[in-house]
Formats: C-alpha cells, structure tokens, sequence
C-alpha cells in the first residue's frame, strides 16, 4: 500500500492491540512475500482475488489458533473438466503435478519443452497451461510470446497460462507477466498451492471476447454469490468511476494514478465474481509500468464494454 506496507501497520496496531490476529492480503504468493521480509513464517496469508471459502478458511485459521501458512483446500473445488497443459521438461514435477490433481477430473495434456508445447497449443483448446520458464529447445518466455502472438494473430481470447519457476522475487515475477503470462506458481510446487491457483483461475469469462461487434449483442453474464447482493451496486459504481480516474490521468501522464487503479481492478475483480475485472486490472497495471498510453486506453475500453455490458445472476 502506499505509505505504509502491510507488515508495518500490523506492527503497529500489535503495539496498540497486543496478541491480535491479522491476515495479510496480496496478489503475489507467499513465497515470494516470504523471501522479501514482509510476511515472516507463522503469519497468515490470503491471496487475491479473495475467494470466499479460502477466506472463510483462514478465518476459522485464525480463531482457532491455527496460526501457518497451509493454504485451505476447499472441500469440492471448482476445477473439474480443465483441459490443463503442462508443460516442464521435469518428468519429477510432471508426475507430482498430475498426482496432486488426479481425484479432480482434469483433462492433462503433456509437453516437454516449449517447442512441443507451442505446437500442441496452436492445435488444441486449454483452459490452463502451466508452463516451466527454464527448459531446453524452447524456454518458458520465448513460448508463451509465441502462444500470445498467435492468438492475436487469430483473434482468439487470451488463454490462462501460469509461470512455473523457483525464482519468485518481484523482478522475476514481474517479468514473467510482461511476456504474457498470466500468474505465477511458485516452485517448490504444493499441492494447496496448486490447487488453489486452479481455482482462482477457473472458468473465467475471456475478456478478449467482448470485442465491439459481439459485445452489444449479447449480455455477459456474471455468476456473483448472493451474499455480495448489497455490495455490488457500490462496486460497480466505484468501476465506472475507475474509468473516469484513467482517462483523466492519463492526460497528465499520471501513470502512478493508473497504476493504483490497476492493482485495485486486478485485486478485487475476481473476488466479487468478475474475472474480466481482474484479467483488466492486470493489463492496465502492466501498461501503466510501461508508460503505454495506447494500451492503458484500449485496456480502459474494455472496462467500460464490459461494465455496460455485464448481467448479475446471483447464485
């Protein structure tokens, strides 16, 4: 956060409020927040976008003075039916990942290096790839930079894909999404780890489908748990406001503006039940890094697409 980091201002209000409990928040995993000194072993995090039962989870952590840092499993997660790829040039991380997922009906196509993974990509439909950065003949970045442009090339919506790698500083990880990744699965892989990166990104609404041709003739639904009810009209005001804040800051070339506006979208989109929103988010932020005025723009349009656009069904 600006100002003060999250670990600081639990410290603080600990001095206040000796023994209370916090739950720290972010979009980057726990290993790489580890490493930089900001969450020390025995604290609890939860990672956005916040689902309700892995925050509902570390909750009953908390209270119940489960105080480590074991990610919940819920108990029937929602990836049943994912068409993975993986692809890491490791047959060890290969078997372990499809033993952690075996009990969940995951349809797993196999790729040993980027080269094969490129081709099997351009003729197969995924829902994810989890894909290794360092492999030979053909390395993680160098793949999904083709995955990219030939989707682009096609016009097809941007498919999940998920950097797999021991390195997780915020350098790496950032480098990771600037060539197109998607997110970030930190090696050593865990299972609790794995499935919840499965979790979070699936079943998303492709942002890339709501062009402009298609996106006024159809409805795009959004599936948002009724306890949220309350809550939404307030968040989606708060979006449309976003759009508003972008477009005034980027003719200042206010890019720090746009890059806090980002991080809020990629944060919170997702955990309200808008994937597109955090899909957004994410693009928007990246671009704002860059200083890419075209980008932000086209990103920032599609908010609004999406925001007009959008049918709540709450179940």
């Amino acid at each position: 956060m600006p100002g003060i980091n999250g670990k600081h201002l639990a410290e603080r209000i600990a001095d206040k409020r000796p023994g209370i409990n916090t739950i720290f928040m972010s979009g980057y995993t726990d290993d790489a927040i580890a490493q930089h000194g900001v969450l020390e072993e025995g604290l609890v995090l939860v990672n956005k976008p916040i689902k309700g039962e892995v925050l509902a989870g570390k909750i009953r952590e908390v209270i119940d003075g489960q105080l480590h840092m074991t990610r919940v499993i819920p108990k029937d997660p929602d990836i049943n039916g994912l068409k993975i790829l993986l692809v890491d040039d490791n047959e060890d991380i290969r078997s372990l990942v499809q033993v952690y997922i075996k009990n969940y009906n995951c349809m797993i196509d196999i790729a040993e290096n980027g080269g094969i993974a490129v081709g099997k990509f351009k003729s197969g439909k995924y829902d994810i790839v989890l894909m290794d950065m360092q492999m030979p003949v053909m390395d993680g970045l160098t793949a999904v930079t083709k995955m990219r442009t030939w989707e682009n090339e096609n016009g097809l919506a941007e498919t999940i894909i998920i950097a797999m790698t021991g390195n997780s500083d915020n350098e790496a990880i950032e480098e990771c999404l600037n060539a197109g990744y998607t997110g970030h699965l930190a090696k050593p892989i865990k299972k609790d780890q794995l499935i919840n990166t499965l979790i979070s990104n699936s079943s998303p609404i492709p942002v890339t489908q709501c062009d402009t041709e298609k996106v006024h003739e159809e409805k795009i639904l959004a599936h948002v748990h009724p306890d949220l009810k309350d809550l939404i009209p307030e968040y989606l005001e708060e979006r449309q406001n976003d759009i508003g804040r972008i477009q005034e800051a980027i003719k200042t070339k206010d890019y720090e503006t746009v890059i806090i506006v980002g991080h809020t979208l990629k944060g919170s989109g997702g955990g309200f039940g808008f994937d597109p929103i955090t899909e957004i988010g994410m693009h928007i932020e990246t671009a704002a890094k860059e200083e890419d005025y075209d980008d932000i723009e086209k990103w920032n349009n599609k908010l609004s697409d999406y925001l007009e656009n959008v049918e709540i069904v709450y179940e």
